[in-house]
């Protein structure tokens, strides 16, 4: 098998997607004032090594340490 060395390792990918996707520290503010300060993750169950990565890149970032994080498990 080829390796592509230009490739971005998945673990680049992923912390790069959710910086993309988390809020700012304006509309983080504007949630935590009104008492929202949650997220929903739905995953595979074959997949909860990638979510436990997601929550602890969410967690990482400390504008959202305060945020839970609910998940089943």
């Amino acid at each position: 098998a080829r390796v592509d060395v230009t490739e971005k390792p998945y673990k680049a990918k992923l912390e790069s997607y959710v910086k993309a996707v988390l809020l700012k520290d304006g509309e983080l503010k504007c949630i935590y004032d009104k008492g929202g300060e949650y997220i929903f993750l739905s995953y595979r169950k074959r997949d909860r090594r990638y979510a436990n990565e997601i929550m602890n890149l969410i967690h990482r970032d400390k504008h959202n340490r305060r945020v839970s994080i609910w998940y089943d498990e």
